[in-house]
């Protein structure tokens, strides 16, 4: 899905900008009226919004790992005197 997003950004994004180029998205949909626009527009966004959501889980799940890992090794060390 990322490779797909990067993909439609570099194609039809608007530069420095979030949005798509509407224009070019008129283009390059088959039979494009404004409401096929919009749509693919909104589901865009969804998905932009979903690989976004995906990428923080995957990084908060990273980070849970290797403080879990840290602690059971910690707790597996003695000291003695």
């Amino acid at each position: 899905m990322r490779s797909f997003i990067a993909s439609v950004r570099e194609r039809l994004g608007v530069p420095g900008s979030l949005e798509l180029a509407r224009d070019r998205l008129a283009q390059v949909i088959p039979n494009a009226t404004p409401e096929r626009v919009q749509a693919f527009a909104s589901g865009f966004s969804r998905a932009e919004f979903i690989a976004s959501r995906v990428e923080t889980v995957q990084q908060a799940n990273t980070q849970q790992m290797t403080h879990d890992n840290q602690h059971s090794q910690s707790r597996g060390k003695t000291f003695e005197f």
